[in-house]
């Protein structure tokens, strides 16, 4: 499958100088949908040096839903020391429930003093076993 026009100029404009452009292309590649290597722009952005890029990139991964391989970088930017990457962050790893210690982490995190951080994490819980709840019904 490949890339569309679309998200090949979004994709590009991930490396434009102003943090502005790069947090509104990661907003846009979670519209477009899942394509060929946005994922992975996507998680590379979860390092940029502007907390505005890292939570839109986040919320942009959360958009996408599941993604093979990127949990691991997601769970990574839950030590991000800016509070609204870290609750992104909690949103997008609703779609992980599977991997391995994730739940356990989740629930640690109802006990953070921030209490958008522990309303993250309690959602990112209840989505994960209404998942679980639904994939259990169907068999």
């Amino acid at each position: 499958m490949a890339m569309s026009d679309q998200a090949e100029r979004l994709m590009f404009a991930l490396k434009d100088p102003s943090w502005g452009a790069r947090m509104t292309a990661c907003e846009s590649l979670g519209r477009v949908g899942p394509q060929p290597g946005v994922a992975e722009a996507l998680v590379k952005m979860l390092t940029d040096e502007s907390e505005w890029v890292r939570a839109s990139a986040a919320q942009a991964l959360d958009k996408l839903g599941y993604q093979r391989g990127i949990s691991q970088a997601l769970i990574k930017s839950l030590s991000d020391e800016h509070e609204k990457v870290r609750i992104a962050v909690a949103g997008a790893l609703r779609h992980y429930g599977k991997e391995p210690g994730l739940m356990k982490l989740l629930i640690r995190m109802l006990s953070d003093r921030n209490g958008n951080m522990r309303q993250a994490a309690s959602i990112a819980i209840r989505n994960i076993d209404d998942m679980a709840t639904k994939a259990a019904k169907k068999s």
